[in-house]
């Protein structure tokens, strides 16, 4: 096991949020709910409803990122405690596999 491994996934991870432009989503998303907030928002129901999921998704995408960003932490983290011999080289790997694996759910879902 070794540190470029996980030096490629944290490329990774950085790629997805920069290709998908973590901050402007949610930047657009806080924008987007506070026209929620509107007297008439409701005034058109169907526009409402498509508005809502509009944001919904887009949120979904940001807690799927944020899950990443956590996992590709969590690992850097480990790997730290898996260096001073804090960690075994089984926790690395299934936080690694881990972390991969929603790495890749993440760009196949969300391209």
């Amino acid at each position: 096991f070794t540190s470029d491994q996980i030096k490629d996934l944290i490329e990774r991870k950085n790629s997805l949020g920069g290709i998908f432009d973590i901050d402007n989503k949610i930047f657009f998303v806080k924008k987007e709910e506070e026209k929620t907030q509107a007297s008439d928002f409701w005034n058109d129901s169907k526009e409402a409803e498509k508005h809502l999921k509009n944001i919904s998704s887009i949120k979904k995408w940001i807690t799927e990122f944020e899950i990443v960003n956590n996992n590709v932490d969590d690992l850097e983290i480990l790997y730290d405690f898996y260096k001073d011999k804090q960690a075994t080289e089984d926790e690395i790997v299934e936080k690694f596999n881990i972390t991969k694996s929603s790495i890749e759910i993440e760009s196949v879902l969300y391209s």
